[in-house]
C-alpha cells in the first residue's frame, strides 16, 4: 500500500449536504440546517487533506468557509437548539486550516495504545513510520497495523 492512490469522490455527499440544507431552511430546522454546513465544509477538509489542489483562497476553500459562517450563524441565533455545535465548527474551521480531519492524540494516549498493541498483539515488537510519520506496527498475521 506504500505509494498508493485513493481517489474518493465525495461531491455527491456535498451534495445530499446542500439538500440538506435547503430542506432545513424550509422547515425551520437550525440544528439540521446548521449540520448540512458542517458536514459540506468537513468534506472539503478531507478532500483538501488527500489533495494539494485545494489551495488557500481558491472557490471552494471559500465556499466552505461560507457554510462554516452560516453555522456559526445558525448556532448564535438558536443556540438551544445547536447547543454544542458552536465547537464543532471550530473544530472543523481547524480541519481547514491544517487541512487535517484528525485529533492531536496526546503523548499519554499514544503511550496508551503502545502498551495495548504490547499486551493484546503479538507483532514484531517494532514501530516504524510511514513517509507521512504516521506510526505503524507489523501485527502476527504480517499486516500492516
Amino acid at each position: 500500500l506504500m505509494g498508493a492512490v485513493i481517489n474518493v469522490d465525495l461531491q455527491p455527499y456535498q451534495d445530499n449536504c446542500e439538500c440538506l440544507i435547503d430542506e432545513s431552511t424550509a422547515r425551520s430546522e437550525p440544528a439540521n440546517e446548521a449540520e448540512g454546513h458542517l458536514f459540506w465544509a468537513r468534506f472539503l477538509a478531507f478532500k483538501r487533506g488527500m489533495s494539494d489542489a485545494i489551495a488557500d483562497g481558491s472557490s471552494p476553500l471559500l465556499i466552505a468557509r461560507d457554510h462554516l459562517r452560516c453555522a456559526r450563524e445558525l448556532c448564535k441565533t438558536y443556540p438551544g437548539q445547536t447547543k454544542g455545535m458552536l465547537d464543532e465548527v471550530e473544530h472543523v474551521e481547524q480541519m481547514l486550516r491544517d487541512s487535517t480531519f484528525y485529533a492531536t492524540v496526546t503523548t499519554e494516549e499514544k503511550a496508551a495504545v503502545y502498551a495495548a498493541m504490547a499486551s493484546n498483539f503479538r507483532g514484531t515488537g517494532h514501530w516504524y513510520h510511514c513517509e507521512r510519520g504516521h506510526p505503524f506496527t507489523v501485527g502476527e498475521c504480517g499486516m500492516l497495523m
